[in-house]
């Protein structure tokens, strides 16, 4: 693909990404597993995943004290795992796909700002096995707001001074 750089072999490192740059050493692995790490490394770089981690990676430096940046980092970074994830299980077989991620799970440290392909196999495979909500599952949350709506509306009425009136009216 024009206007991507692929770089081959740097010191073992695991398949990763940032911005137009893909790492990975490809010595040991098929056609078809190249073929998907590659598809799967091209969803960071088309989609600007890098930035992403960038931009949060500044906002962890200003707000280093608050222990919810570091869930927030981690799970934004799991996040452009679960898009790419399914961008290329829709192209190959998700059972496949599954295969791909268990046998070539490299448990190396990449790059901090890097997408790497082998992070959080354990979530990855769980959101992989997920089916997607149906339309009236998701409707069903969506009639929540009304009903949730209406009944605080109900219930933020001071009708105890108007039962007494009408106590006192009967007598």
């Amino acid at each position: 693909e024009s206007g991507k750089t692929f770089v081959s072999g740097i010191c073992g490192m695991p398949a990763s990404s940032f911005f137009s740059y893909i790492f990975w050493n490809d010595d040991n692995n098929s056609g078809e597993v190249k073929d998907t790490i590659l598809h799967h490394e091209l969803v960071h770089v088309r989609q600007w995943h890098s930035l992403d981690v960038i931009i949060m990676e500044l906002m962890v430096v200003l707000k280093w004290f608050n222990p919810l940046i570091y869930l927030f980092r981690h799970n934004l970074k799991l996040t452009h795992e679960y898009i790419a994830d399914q961008y290329v299980s829709g192209q190959t077989d998700k059972l496949t796909y599954a295969n791909i991620l268990l046998t070539h799970n490299d448990q190396r440290k990449a790059a901090v700002l890097s997408n790497t392909f082998y992070s959080d196999i354990k979530a990855r495979l769980r959101m992989l096995a997920n089916k997607k909500s149906s339309f009236w599952h998701l409707m069903k949350y969506g009639l929540m707001l009304p009903i949730l709506s209406g009944l605080m509306a109900l219930f933020s009425f001071n009708l105890s001074d108007k039962i007494e009136v009408l106590s006192n009216g009967m007598n």
